[in-house]
């Protein structure tokens, strides 16, 4: 299964709105930074998420984005069907070829897909905010994570996020 960049940025975004205090709004420039995603990118993924009911836009002076629900009831498979709705499994038809097996494919096409969409709806947005302060994994990559003398990672943010987690 392969997991779309607009998906992945759909799940940071939600990320930081589900670190805000309940009803707090977050400013579509704030989320680009603090998820260090595109902005203008990341405003047509938030749109997509309001059009789903996952996310509420305000507008206004005070305005910005916010989650319509706790994060406890916000699953993945949420997420990923903003955009990625699950379509009718379909196997081409190739002249000459056995009908039987492109059913057979089909069938076992049929059944990951349930499968994958069940586990999907197990996670929520909740268990995944408990999974800790996660690393930029491009500091990873390159080895560039900064360690405290007690060995626990210390990112520089260029300016505190009051919503940030504290690394819990």
């Amino acid at each position: 299964m392969r997991v779309s960049r607009t998906i992945v940025y759909a799940v940071y975004a939600i990320l930081q709105l589900g670190k805000a205090p309940p009803g707090a709004r977050i400013s579509r420039n704030q989320l680009a930074i603090t998820a260090q995603l595109p902005e203008r990118f990341l405003l047509e993924v938030l749109h997509s998420l309001v059009a789903k009911g996952i996310v509420r836009s305000t507008r206004g002076v005070d305005g910005g984005f916010s989650l319509v629900r706790a994060p406890e009831e916000i699953t993945l498979r949420q997420i990923f069907e903003a955009f990625d709705s699950p379509p009718t499994p379909y196997v081409p038809v190739v002249d000459g070829q056995s009908l039987a097996v492109d059913g057979r494919i089909l069938e076992v096409i049929q059944r990951a897909r349930e499968v994958a969409l069940c586990e999907l709806q197990k996670v929520t947005v909740s268990e995944l905010l408990g999974c800790g302060r996660a690393e930029p994994n491009w500091a990873i990559r390159e080895g560039t994570i900064p360690y405290t003398s007690e060995g626990s990672n210390s990112f520089p943010t260029g300016g505190e996020n009051v919503f940030m987690s504290d690394g819990n």
